[in-house]
């Protein structure tokens, strides 16, 4: 078997918003197809606008099947979890810097898992798509994303010559919607397909973790068989018991008072190293994600935006819990919704405004 890396999209050059597709363009079988969006910050700074926020679905299509389908935010959250940590992305605010997001659609266990992975043999059209809007959170211009300098790169990393694989990892987005003060929401998982992992986002500048969200519980055919069903707490807790703390490194942009708003959510600890000499920066750090920053530069208040360099730790990328339904590496271990008439997750709200998102990792069988 020869393992290689081939390009099926190359700094390709994409409109400020829209839609696009592109034929896969290959038999041989892939393990991964690393995807990679670009964007020049303004001339006056980019604050607060990650790219991955304005990554609309990342996805893998045959026809009118969609087989693997993420926002940006889904998809580095995923990303990181399975790897163990933040594959490097330039977060930067800073006039003119060039931004990106790197993430990566794994459809093995691990890179060059043999038993799940894409073959595009088995499908008839197989192609990726993108949707995307760079003026998700601010419009493009001197304050925002320049225009015309989206690109998007796709690299596959091909298993020529590998045996012809039992199916291939997917993840998709099964339910979404906005969280309310009170009450119980049930979201229904589909039946037909193993379940590797589900992913949970409950995401508001208003509070870290799975904010909105108190209490998870995963149940089948009316409680009849009871997987999990704990606190919020409890379960930003097992997040920190399993998996490792995630770093990166953010390129600030900002002036005294300015709200800092790192990419990690759960009890995040961010140290500062500013570029302007004689500049001391505090952070109103509660680990909710959020903070206000203190700067002062030769002891007096920062009026004007400096450029800030931070190492930033912590848990729960962009709200983002990960729930395994076994061991990571044993298909044997993960849930099997197929002998239960209806199973659910029942998600207890208790504040007003959350984006709550639904993500299941699944097998799909050739």
């Amino acid at each position: 078997m020869i393992r290689r890396s081939a390009y099926i999209l190359n700094r390709y050059s994409l409109a400020d918003s829209g839609e696009y597709t592109v034929n896969i363009g290959m038999r041989d079988i892939i393990t991964s197809i690393a995807i990679e969006f670009r964007a020049t910050n303004g001339a006056s700074g980019n604050k607060d606008n990650p790219l991955a926020e304005c990554i609309q679905a990342v996805e893998l299509i045959d026809g009118g099947k969609v087989l693997y389908s993420l926002t940006g935010q889904q998809l580095l959250a995923l990303s990181a979890y399975r790897r163990g940590y933040l594959p490097y992305n330039l977060i930067t605010e800073i006039p003119s810097n060039v931004a990106n997001l790197f993430a990566a659609l794994q459809f093995g266990r691990w890179i060059g898992d043999n038993q799940f992975a894409f073959d595009p043999s088995q499908f008839s059209n197989p192609q990726l798509r993108f949707k995307w809007n760079l003026a998700t959170n601010r419009a493009v211009g001197a304050t925002g994303y320049v225009t015309g300098s989206l690109t998007v790169t796709a690299l596959a990393e091909i298993m020529e010559g590998a045996a012809s694989p039992q199916g291939m990892l997917i993840a998709q987005q099964y339910f979404e919607k906005t969280t309310v003060a009170s009450g119980v929401e049930p979201v229904l998982l589909p039946g037909d397909k193993l379940i590797k992992a589900i992913l949970v986002r409950a995401a508001s500048d208003s509070g870290g973790g799975l904010y909105g969200v108190s209490n998870l519980k995963l149940q089948a055919d009316n409680n009849k068989v009871v997987l999990f069903d704990m606190r919020k707490s409890d379960i930003q807790r097992l997040m920190t018991y399993r998996n490792p703390p995630f770093h990166y490194k953010h390129h600030v942009f900002a002036k005294d008072t300015d709200v800092f708003y790192p990419v990690l959510k759960q009890d995040e600890v961010a140290s500062f190293v500013p570029e302007v000499g004689d500049t001391v920066i505090a952070y109103f750090d509660y680990g909710i994600g959020s903070g206000a920053l203190d700067i002062n530069t030769g002891g007096a208040a920062a009026t004007s935006e400096v450029d800030i360099y931070a190492l930033v730790h912590g848990w729960m990328p962009f709200h983002t819990a990960m729930l395994d339904m076994g061991d990571w590496d044993d298909p044997a271990t993960w849930l099997d919704p197929t002998p239960y008439r209806e199973a659910k997750i029942e998600v207890t709200q208790d504040a007003a405004g959350a984006a709550l998102e639904v993500v299941l990792e699944q097998v799909y069988v050739y």
